[in-house]
């Protein structure tokens, strides 16, 4: 083994010893560390990247032969945003919020911007009833039954498309599962 002759006027020996190498070895080390963090970086970026993409991905249901676009807020963080803050919202397009057990389930309109419909539905994709909300309301809407679906929609659409309580949603068993 190479003895490295350590320079005592430097009060730190990982330093000092670092500084007996070459120019060129030093690079190599530069190098690797540089690459470990850059791969690091990748990792952590493409795991909030698919988390985004499983928000943003949208899902096809279908209610009373009516076609519907979905996201899915499927996590605690996803569910207690929803669409605050969105401005619009285009006719055929909700966001399915989906809870990891049925229950009575209770929605509200804080910080969201635009009147939406909300559409309660039980574990079997059964209407269980149906409320229209007002933008900016703290008012609370509760499902009349058990409830492991809320579809938040465009209240036009619900209109223009007669969707009613009793109805069946298909499409359910493609959405991803609640992530508590």
């Amino acid at each position: 083994m190479k003895k490295i002759p350590i320079n005592r006027r430097d009060s730190s020996a990982g330093i000092t010893i670092f500084r007996n190498f070459s120019w060129g070895y030093r690079a190599k080390v530069w190098k690797k560390l540089s690459i470990i963090v850059a791969l690091t970086m990748s990792i952590v970026a493409m795991q909030h990247i698919c988390q985004a993409a499983e928000i943003t991905k949208k899902f096809p249901l279908k209610i009373n032969n009516a076609d519907i676009a979905i996201h899915v807020a499927n996590t605690a963080e996803s569910r207690a945003t929803g669409l605050m803050g969105v401005k619009q919202l285009s006719p055929n397009s909700g966001v399915l919020f989906v809870f990891p057990k049925e229950k009575i389930v209770s929605m509200w309109m804080k910080n969201t911007l635009i009147e939406l419909t909300a559409i309660f539905i039980d574990e079997e994709g059964v209407i269980v009833n149906i409320e229209t909300m007002k933008p900016l309301s703290t008012r609370s809407h509760k499902s009349k039954s058990p409830a492991k679906y809320v579809l938040e929609i465009n209240p036009q659409w619900t209109i223009s498309n007669k969707i009613m309580p009793g109805q069946r949603v298909l499409g359910l068993e493609e959405i991803p599962d609640a992530k508590y």
